[in-house]
C-alpha cells in the first residue's frame, strides 16, 4: 500500500507542472466607447496613459491609423471581438452567433484559465438576445463570470460606481489576479469616450450653456428646469439631436465647434473616475499579485462620434452621433497597448499600420492569438492589408443600415442605401476636418461601388 501511494504522489508532482508563458498571460480588452482618435488626441489619452502605466513600470504605445469595422457599437464588437463575421453571410449581423468563439473565448480554450465579462453597456449584455446557454447570451458566451446591464445610458450614467457591472467585474479579476492561471478579460467602459446622453456631467460648461440656451430658445426645455435631470432624459435628448441635425441643419459650421466642445467636456469631466481609476484598480491588483509580467492589456475605442457633419449621399441632415455612413470622426479609433513591444509586434507581422497607414481594428485578434501562442481559427478571414480598412453597418437602429466606407490609404468609396461616391478620407486634426469628393472615383475604389455596391451586398439577409 505504501509503495502504490507513493506511485500516486509522483504521478501528481509530475502533472503539476508549473503554467508556461502563454498558459500564465493575462489578456485583456477594454474599449472606451464612442471614443474617437481625433478626440483622443484633442484631450491627451496617449500621454496620460503612457503617466499612469509608467508608474508602475510598464510602458505603452499609442497606435495610429486603426479602423473600427462599424460605427455602431453592436457590430463594431461583433467583428473585432468576433472575427468570423468579417466574411460572408456574418458580415451584416449586429452580433455574433450562437456557438461562436470570440478572440478571448479561443484564448480561455486554447491555454486555459479565467475569463472574465464586463459592460456598461446593454448593447453588448443579454437585453433582448437570444440565450446562448445558462445566463450567457450573444456576447457574453464562453466567460467563466459575466457582469452586465439591461439599463440604457441615460439611467446608467447617474449610477454610483459600485453599482456597475464593470466594477463588479474588476472585482473579480482582483480575486482571480492572485492564482498563478491565466485570465481573460473584456471591459466595456460607456461613458468616458464622449458616449450620449452628454451635458449631464457638465452643464454649466461653455459649450452646454449655449446648447442649453437653444434649447431653450426652441421650446424644447423649460428655462428654470432641473438641467441634470432634463440632459438624461431621453425623450428630450432625442428631441435635442433632431433640433441640430434637422430644424437647424443650415448651420454646421455653428454647431460643429459646440458639439465638439460638449464632448470634450464630457470626456475631461468622466475620464479620470470612469477610466484612470479603474485602470489603476487593475494595476493595482496585477502588481501586488507580482504579474505585471505577464500582462497584454488593449484599450481601443469602438468607434467614434461626429461634431454634427453633412450626412451627404443624398441626405442634406446633419449627423450627430455615430450612426449611418462612417466618417472620418467615426472610423479612425485610438489603439493603446500594454506592453508596448506588444504593438510594435503587430506592426512588423504586417496587421497593424505604421506613421498613420491605415489598418483595420479587426486584424488585433490575430496580434492578440500570437502573443500567446494560439493559432488562428480556421473560420477567421485573412488579415485585411496594411493600407486598406472597410467599415460599414447593416443593422443599427434609426434606419441608419446599409451604408459603409472601404479606404485605400486616404481615400475611400462611401455607399448609403445604394447611393455612392468616392472621397478623400483622412484621420481629422479637430472639429473642422472635412472629406472632399472626387470628381472621377478611382480605379481601385470602382469595384467596391459598382452596382450593387459591396455594402448592399453584404447586409443582404
Amino acid at each position: 500500500m505504501k509503495r502504490l501511494l507513493l506511485g500516486i504522489g509522483a504521478l501528481a508532482l509530475a502533472g503539476c507542472t508549473p503554467p508556461s508563458e502563454e498558459e500564465r498571460a493575462i489578456v485583456l480588452v477594454i474599449t472606451v466607447d464612442t471614443l474617437s482618435k481625433a478626440m483622443a488626441d484633442q484631450v491627451g489619452m496617449c500621454a496620460d496613459l503612457q503617466a499612469l502605466v509608467g508608474e508602475y513600470g510598464l510602458d505603452l504605445a499609442c497606435m495610429e491609423g486603426a479602423v473600427a469595422p462599424s460605427s455602431w457599437t453592436g457590430e463594431s464588437h461583433t467583428r473585432f471581438l468576433f472575427p468570423q463575421n468579417y466574411v460572408g453571410k456574418k458580415r451584416r449581423l449586429a452580433e455574433p452567433s450562437c456557438g461562436d468563439s470570440s478572440v478571448l473565448g479561443d484564448i480561455r480554450q486554447k491555454n486555459g484559465g479565467f475569463y472574465i465579462f464586463g459592460t456598461d453597456n446593454l448593447v453588448l449584455g443579454d437585453s433582448g438576445k437570444e440565450s446562448c446557454g445558462l445566463n450567457r447570451s450573444a456576447f457574453t458566451q464562453g466567460a467563466d463570470k459575466v457582469w452586465e446591464t439591461s439599463l440604457g445610458p441615460e439611467e446608467m450614467a447617474p449610477l454610483p460606481e459600485e453599482d456597475r457591472p464593470v466594477h463588479q467585474a474588476i472585482g473579480s479579476y482582483e480575486a482571480q489576479v492572485k492564482s498563478h492561471h491565466g485570465i481573460q478579460m473584456f471591459l466595456n467602459f460607456l461613458e468616458p469616450g464622449g458616449h450620449e446622453p452628454r451635458c449631464w456631467a457638465t452643464p454649466t460648461s461653455p459649450a452646454c450653456e449655449e446648447l442649453w440656451d437653444i434649447a431653450v430658445e426652441s421650446g424644447i426645455a423649460e428655462a428654470n428646469a432641473d438641467r441634470v435631470e432634463t440632459w438624461l432624459d431621453g425623450e428630450f435628448y432625442g428631441k435635442f439631436v433632431r433640433l441640430f441635425a434637422v430644424q437647424k441643419k443650415d448651420q454646421e459650421s455653428r454647431w460643429r465647434p459646440l458639439f465638439w466642445s460638449m464632448i470634450e467636456d464630457g470626456i475631461h469631466s468622466l475620464k479620470g473616475p470612469l477610466l484612470f481609476e479603474r485602470l489603476q484598480r487593475i494595476l493595482d491588483a496585477t502588481q501586488e499579485a507580482g504579474r505585471l509580467g505577464d500582462l497584454r492589456l488593449v484599450i481601443v475605442g469602438d468607434h467614434g462620434e461626429n461634431p454634427c457633419v453633412l450626412r451627404g449621399l443624398g441626405d442634406d441632415s446633419l449627423n450627430c452621433g455615430h450612426l449611418g455612413v462612417p466618417t472620418e470622426y467615426t472610423a479612425f479609433v485610438p489603439v493603446y497597448t500594454i506592453p508596448a513591444a506588444m504593438g510594435e509586434r503587430w506592426i512588423e507581422a504586417g496587421i497593424a499600420g505604421e506613421g498613420g497607414k491605415v489598418w483595420a481594428l479587426g486584424n488585433m485578434g490575430q496580434g492578440l492569438l500570437a502573443e500567446v501562442a494560439v493559432e488562428v481559427p480556421e473560420n477567421w478571414p485573412k488579415a485585411e492589408p496594411v493600407g486598406t480598412a472597410t467599415s460599414w453597418i447593416c443593422q443599427g437602429p434609426e434606419g441608419s443600415g446599409q451604408s459603409g466606407v472601404h479606404i485605400e490609404g486616404d481615400q475611400a468609396a462611401r455607399c448609403r442605401h445604394g447611393t455612392c461616391d468616392a472621397a478623400t478620407f483622412r484621420a481629422p486634426t479637430d472639429a473642422s476636418s472635412s472629406s472632399e469628393t472626387l470628381a472621377e472615383v478611382p480605379e481601385n475604389l470602382a469595384p467596391w461601388i459598382a452596382e450593387p455596391d459591396w455594402f448592399t451586398v453584404a447586409c443582404r439577409k
